[in-house]
């Protein structure tokens, strides 16, 4: 049976994130229970700032979406700000609106 590919995706900016903590918990399970996990940490990743009039993916932007498209499971992270997800976590999802097949 082939072994399934958990992504994680960590939405906090901040250096020390109580969510990215949880969500490393939760890859190592995955990982404890037979999966393949990568941790998408947006910190790092540095995403652009999604533009629907340019959105044609930068490298970071084309390693997310090639990431989540590919992935059996997607485990989401974000601390909470104004009652909501971050802007960082929503504007990860707003790339994810392009498929793997959009790079040009």
């Amino acid at each position: 049976m082939a072994r399934l590919t958990i992504v994680g995706l960590g939405g906090s900016l901040a250096s020390v994130s109580k969510s990215r903590a949880a969500l490393r918990t939760a890859l190592e399970g995955a990982a404890d229970a037979g999966a393949e996990m990568q941790l998408l940490d947006l910190r790092e990743l540095n995403l652009p700032m999604y533009n629907p009039d340019d959105h044609k993916p930068t490298d970071a932007a084309t390693r997310l979406i090639e990431s989540c498209y590919a992935a059996d499971g997607l485990l989401w992270s974000s601390p909470m700000y104004q009652g909501s997800i971050s802007g960082a976590l929503k504007n990860a999802l707003d790339w994810l609106h392009s498929s793997p097949t959009c790079r040009s």
